[in-house]
């Protein structure tokens, strides 16, 4: 919500959104979610700069590992930077720590999700609320409109 009131142009770009691919007549639901890429891209988007958990769940290496030559030995644990993977400028450009929305919309318009996007970390051990936060991420923001 505070990225929406700092940014007023995009809020009102989520609203046009909103109310030509939707209507204003009535709240949008989980159904009109693909429809709504902008939106879907600055949920991304605000999740991947006001990540709330920066370290991963620790993890046990099952086997030795090599990772650009360092050895891990069995039995090691790892901690993943969840920060660093979602502010990384490689990935996410020079502007990496901006609000920018549009880096989750391709050439055509479509919302694309990023494989290095990971505010629930990876795996098995990924956040299991990871589905319910998502729809009520997307039913909060959009019903604000």
């Amino acid at each position: 919500v505070l990225y929406m009131i700092v940014h007023p142009n995009i809020q009102e770009k989520v609203y046009q959104e909103i109310k030509y691919k939707v209507g204003i007549e009535r709240t949008p639901t989980m159904q009109n979610k693909t429809q709504l890429n902008y939106l879907n891209a600055v949920i991304h988007e605000t999740q991947r700069l006001a990540n709330i958990i920066s370290l991963g769940v620790p993890r046990l290496t099952s086997v030795e590992v090599t990772l650009r030559g360092y050895t891990i030995p069995k039995g090691t644990t790892i901690i993943s930077n969840l920060d660093s993977v979602l502010h990384n400028t490689t990935t996410w450009g020079d502007d990496a720590s901006k609000f920018r929305p549009e880096r989750f919309i391709d050439e055509n318009g479509k919302f694309n999700v990023h494989e290095e996007f990971i505010p629930y970390s990876l795996g098995r051990r990924s956040c299991p609320g990871e589905s319910i936060a998502r729809t009520e991420l997307f039913l909060f923001l959009s019903s604000m409109f």
